[in-house]
C-alpha cells in the first residue's frame, strides 16, 4: 500500500502522482461525514495516506495498491510504499548522480539509509553519510556509504569539499532542520543540487548570494517523483538482488506493542519499526 492520487489531474497525467492536485484531500485524513469509517453511527477520522494502515483492515483503491509477487516478504516490503520510495526516488529520479558524483546524505535514519542503498544500486560515485548517531553512521557504512561524517562537527562542509569536486555535486536533506539545510547548501560545489525531503520549520533562512554566486539549486521532492506502480516493483527487484537490504533496518512489532515501536524509533534504538498483525 502507498499513497492515494486521483489519476485524472494534470500531474497524475504526467506520471507524477505525488504532486496530485487533490493530494491533501486524499492523503491528509478525512474527517466528519467525508470519512470512510464509522464507529456505529459516528464518523471516525480515516483515510490517512489514502488507507490508514495502522489497522487490521483498510479501505484502499487500485491507485494506491501495488501488486507484488506472493513470495515477497511483506514485513521487508512494508516501508517501500513511503519512506523507501521517497528517498530512493529522490536519489535515482531527482538527483540522479553518476559515477563521477559526490552525493552527501544528511540524516541516515530509515529515510537516509534508503538513499544510501539506492545510490549504491545505481552506481553513484562517492556517497557521504552525515548524522549525529555513531551507530547509524556505522550501519550506513555497512550499507554502502564511502565516507561517514559526524554531523556535530563544525567543519562538515569543509570535510565534504576535501573529498574532491570542491564539494558535493548532489545532496539530500532528510532532516528538515534549518542548521542542517544550511550546512547542506554550504557543502555543495558550483551548480550543485540539494533535494529536500524532510519536513521541519515552515521557513528556513537562506543566503541568496550563496545560491546565485555558485549556481546552486534547491528543490523539494515528494514521494521521490515516482509512479509507485512502476517504481515499487523496481525496489522489489533491487531487494531480491541484494542491493536493497532493507531488512537490516527493520524490527517488527505486534500491534499491541505499537507504543514500544514508537518509543524505540524516537530514541534511535531501531531504524525502521514495522507493525505486524499476525
Amino acid at each position: 500500500m502507498t499513497y492515494q492520487s486521483c489519476g485524472e489531474c494534470a500531474e497524475c497525467s504526467c506520471d507524477l502522482p505525488g504532486y496530485c492536485t487533490h493530494w491533501a484531500t486524499l492523503n491528509a485524513g478525512r474527517f466528519g461525514p467525508d470519512s470512510p469509517l464509522r464507529a456505529g453511527e459516528e464518523p471516525v477520522t480515516g483515510g490517512f495516506f489514502g488507507q490508514s494502515s495502522f489497522a487490521s483492515r483498510v479501505l484502499a483503491t487500485t491507485r494506491n495498491i501495488v501488486v507484488i509477487d506472493p513470495d515477497v516478504d511483506l514485513v521487508s516490503a512494508a516501508p517501500f510504499g513511503c519512506a523507501v520510495q521517497t528517498r530512493a526516488g529522490a536519489v535515482t529520479q531527482v538527483l540522479a548522480p553518476d559515477a563521477s558524483s559526490v552525493l552527501a546524505v544528511f540524516g541516515v535514519g530509515g529515510v537516509g539509509m534508503s538513499a544510501v542503498m539506492a545510490a549504491r544500486a545505481i552506481g553513484a560515485g562517492t556517497v557521504v553519510a552525515v548524522d549525529l548517531s555513531p551507530d547509524r553512521l556505522k550501519l550506513a557504512s555497512e550499507l554502502g556509504a564511502d565516507v561517514i561524517i559526524d554531523g556535530g562537527d563544525t567543519d562538515v562542509a569543509a570535510q565534504i569539499a576535501a573529498l574532491g569536486n570542491g564539494g558535493a555535486t548532489h545532496a539530500l536533506d532528510t532532516t528538515g532542520a534549518a542548521p542542517v539545510i544550511a550546512t547542506a547548501i554550504d557543502s555543495l560545489t558550483a551548480r550543485g543540487v540539494l533535494a529536500m525531503v524532510g519536513l521541519g520549520p515552515s521557513t528556513v533562512p537562506i543566503e541568496v548570494a550563496k545560491l546565485i554566486g555558485r549556481g546552486k539549486t534547491i528543490r523539494g521532492s515528494i514521494e521521490g517523483d515516482v509512479n509507485p506502480h512502476t517504481y515499487l516493483p523496481q525496489l522489489v527487484r533491487w531487494h531480491r538482488d541484494g542491493q536493497l537490504p532493507i531488512e537490516q533496518l527493520i524490527r517488527a512489532y505486534p500491534l499491541d506493542r505499537i507504543n514500544d515501536a514508537i518509543a524505540d524509533a524516537a530514541s534511535g534504538a531501531v531504524v525502521k519499526p514495522v507493525i505486524t498483525f499476525v
